[in-house]
């Protein structure tokens, strides 16, 4: 998922929206296949969101959660 520099300037909530429904659309696909979702693809995400968003954003959390499970 491309940083929020590569997305054509968006506003910080502009950006969080985006973030927030993929990351639940990543939880859903978590719940239900959760061998089918890739641990790097998390991870990867879980830095990125970690950068713009901050450690105590919920979207951090669920995906370190996710990470942990």
């Amino acid at each position: 998922m491309p940083g929020p520099s590569s997305q054509g300037g968006l506003s910080g909530r502009e950006w969080e929206r985006i973030v927030e429904r993929h990351v639940l659309n990543l939880d859903r696909q978590w719940q239900q296949h959760q061998q089918g979702v890739a641990a790097g693809t998390v991870a990867s995400l879980h830095e990125l969101v970690m950068r713009s968003l901050g450690s105590r954003h919920w979207t951090t959390r669920r995906l370190a959660q996710m990470m942990d499970d």
